[in-house]
């Protein structure tokens, strides 16, 4: 697996584990439970930053618009783009 989705799917299971203690903490009324969801929340964001800046690093432009996953798949969109429209 490439390690821009290792960084990414880590970065979404930590924030996954976050909400879930939240809302058992809630539920729950326990401050250990909003500990572990502030500590998994912040744990979660160092990942998501990364693979902010690999995807800014590869790209060479910020990840904030569409723009980047088409230069990371390279041809792939144009020959989708091609193929649906019939031109270049």
């Amino acid at each position: 697996m490439k390690p821009e989705l290792m960084l990414f799917w880590t970065a979404v299971s930590l924030y996954g584990i976050s909400t879930f203690s939240y809302i058992f903490g809630i539920i729950a009324k326990q401050e250990k439970l909003f500990a572990i969801g502030l500590f998994s929340a912040l744990a979660g964001f160092v990942p998501h930053v990364a693979v902010i800046a690999m995807r800014w690093s590869a790209t060479g432009i910020s990840p904030f618009t569409s723009i980047s996953e088409r230069r990371l798949g390279g041809d792939q969109n144009r020959s989708e783009s091609v193929h649906r429209y019939g031109s270049q």
